[in-house]
């Protein structure tokens, strides 16, 4: 009779475990946001489009700001500037201020960036859009098409955040990669 009731008791209980309702995520919860940080610590709230931080550029030689735009590009050499989505055939170069941090050189195109810190329009010289050409990887034939300097949107971010990358170990030291280029020297 023992035997009778654990098995009752058993088909019982294995009724119940196969009838019971999967856990569910409330319908509100939104999903984490895998986010990656660099430099300075900064947070997310009150950043505005690049469109907008032009607008606030207007008439101005610098704005302070924080800033979230698209990546297009990053630094393949060492992770010291990232190109940002302006339009859609222009791009913003953000620099990391003083090199004293970095991004990841690759794995970043399409993400969301969010940096704080100062915007400025600069000349690019033709040597120096060379040069950036050199660390985006491009061509010897590409690099050869750049014959005219560049007045151009630049950033120096104090700190960035990257969604949609998750955070990798101690970043790689800065050996000999020099992006000194009269005004911008302070800047990169």
């Amino acid at each position: 009779m023992k035997f009778q009731i654990s098995i009752f008791a058993a088909a019982a209980l294995f009724t119940a475990c196969n009838n019971a309702e999967p856990a569910q995520e409330p319908a509100n919860q939104e999903p984490e946001v895998i986010r990656s940080f660099y430099g300075d610590t900064i947070t997310p709230e009150n950043a505005i489009s690049v469109a907008e931080l032009v607008n606030l550029m207007a008439g101005k030689d610098t704005v302070t700001a924080k800033v979230t735009a698209t990546i297009e590009a990053t630094c393949a050499k060492e992770g010291c500037w990232m190109d940002v989505t302006v339009t859609d055939s222009t791009t913003m170069t953000v620099f990391m201020k003083d090199h004293s941090f970095f991004v990841p050189k690759e794995g970043c195109v399409g993400k969301i960036a969010i940096f704080e810190g100062i915007a400025y329009y600069d000349t690019l010289s033709v040597e120096y859009l060379r040069h950036l050409a050199e660390d985006a990887q491009k061509s010897a034939e590409e690099i050869a098409l750049i014959t005219e300097p560049k007045l151009t949107l630049a950033f120096d971010a104090n700190g960035v955040i990257i969604e949609g990358i998750q955070q990798a170990g101690a970043e790689e030291a800065h050996a000999g990669h020099n992006h000194s280029e009269g005004e911008t020297a302070d800047q990169d």
